[in-house]
C-alpha cells in the first residue's frame, strides 16, 4: 500500500502520521516542540521521526512516497525556503525542504501551516468538493489559508492569506506586524484580553473583576462571563464578531470564495460573536451571492493540518 507522512509543526506539539490514498490515518507520533532549542535540532527532530514511521511502514511491506510538512511561518512560494519560523528566532531563510529531503530520505513538500490546514480541510473536511475555499484561524494570532482552483495560493512571495492583517480600524491598536488596528489586535485571544481590560479599567462592573471565578483575565474566562450574561464580555463578543464581519466581507469581496471556514480555539465563542459578524457580512458584502457565502466550522480539528501535509505528496502524481 502507498503512504505519505503527514507532519504538522505546532507551537506546542510536533504531529505526524502516516496517511493513504484515501486519507486514512494508519500510525501517528506526537513530541513536544519546546524540546528543540534551535532549527538544527528541530530539523533533526522531524526528520528522526518522519524516519521511524518511514520504518514502520516499510516493515509492514509498504511504500513511503514522501513527506509533507506545514510549518508556522513564512515559506517561499515554491515551498523550499522558511523565511522566519514562528517560536525559533535564529529560524530565517532556512533551506528547509532540501535539509529534510536528505535527513529523511524522501522527496519533502512544504507549505505556510495554515494554508495547509486550508488544503486538508478542502480534501476531506469542511470544504470537501468545494474549489475556492478560506480558512481563517483564530488563536494566539489570526491567520489564514487559501484554496483557489483546487490549489493553495501562496502568492507572489509566499504570504497570501495573512487575513489577520487586514486593517478594521486605521488608527486602532498597535500590531505586533508593524501597523494599527489589525484584524488580530481585535479577534485574536490578546484582542478579547485588551477590549475587557479597557471597558475594566472605565470601571465598569463585570463578573471578570468582581467574581474569582472568572480570573484570571483570558479569552476563555470572556468567553465564559458572555455566556453567563456578563455586559462588558458581551460587549467585547460583540465588537469581536463586528471586526470579523468587516474582514470576512473584505475576504469575500475581493476572493469570492464557495466558503468560509472559521476554526482555531478563540473560534469556540461563535455562537455568541456570530450575530454581529453575520450582520456586518450583509451589510458590507457585495451583491447578494457575496451575502450568502457560508462561513462554517472545520470538521477536521487537529487532523487538518496532517491530511494536508500527506495531500501535498499525493498530489504530485495527479
Amino acid at each position: 500500500m502507498e503512504y505519505a507522512i503527514g507532519i504538522d509543526l505546532g507551537g506546542t506539539n510536533l504531529r505526524l502520521a502516516r496517511v493513504d490514498r484515501e486519507g486514512r490515518i494508519s500510525s501517528r507520533r506526537q513530541v513536544k516542540t519546546a524540546q528543540f532549542h534551535s532549527s538544527p535540532e528541530l530539523i533533526d527532530g522531524i526528520s528522526r521521526e518522519a524516519r521511524a514511521l518511514i520504518r514502520e511502514a516499510e516493515h509492514a511491506g509498504d511504500r513511503v512516497l514522501g513527506a509533507g510538512i506545514g510549518v508556522p511561518g513564512g515559506v517561499n512560494p515554491e515551498g523550499e525556503i522558511v523565511y522566519f519560523l514562528t517560536n525559533f528566532p535564529s529560524g530565517r531563510d532556512i533551506p528547509m525542504r532540501r535539509l529534510l529531503e536528505e535527513k529523511i530520505g524522501c522527496r519533502t513538500r512544504m507549505g505556510n501551516d495554515a494554508n495547509i490546514w486550508a488544503y486538508g480541510e478542502g480534501w476531506l473536511g469542511a470544504g470537501r468538493g468545494r474549489k475556492n475555499l478560506v480558512l481563517i484561524t483564530l488563536g494566539t494570532g489570526v491567520g489564514g489559508g487559501i484554496i483557489i482552483d483546487g490549489k493553495i495560493h501562496a502568492g507572489h512571495s509566499g504570504i497570501a492569506g495573512e487575513v489577520g492583517h487586514i486593517t478594521i480600524e486605521p488608527e486602532g491598536s498597535p500590531c505586533g506586524c508593524g501597523g494599527r488596528g489589525c484584524l488580530e489586535t481585535i479577534a485574536a485571544a490578546g484582542g478579547f484580553i485588551r477590549l475587557a481590560q479597557e471597558q475594566l479599567d472605565r470601571g465598569k462592573p463585570s463578573l471578570l473583576s468582581r467574581s474569582e471565578e472568572f480570573k484570571p483575565l483570558s479569552a476563555l474566562n470572556v468567553f465564559r462571563a458572555a455566556q453567563k450574561g456578563d455586559q462588558v464580555a458581551s460587549e467585547v463578543l460583540n465588537r469581536v464578531g463586528r471586526a470579523l464581519g468587516i474582514g470576512i466581507s473584505i475576504v469575500i469581496n475581493v476572493l469570492n470564495p464557495e466558503i468560509i471556514i472559521l476554526g482555531g480555539g478563540v473560534a469556540e465563542a461563535r455562537e455568541l460573536f456570530t450575530p454581529s459578524m453575520v450582520e456586518e457580512i450583509k451589510l458590507r458584502a457585495f451583491s447578494q451571492k457575496g451575502k450568502e457565502t457560508q462561513v462554517v466550522p472545520p470538521l477536521l480539528g487537529e487532523d487538518a493540518g496532517i491530511l494536508g501535509a500527506a495531500r501535498l505528496i499525493f498530489q504530485i502524481d495527479e
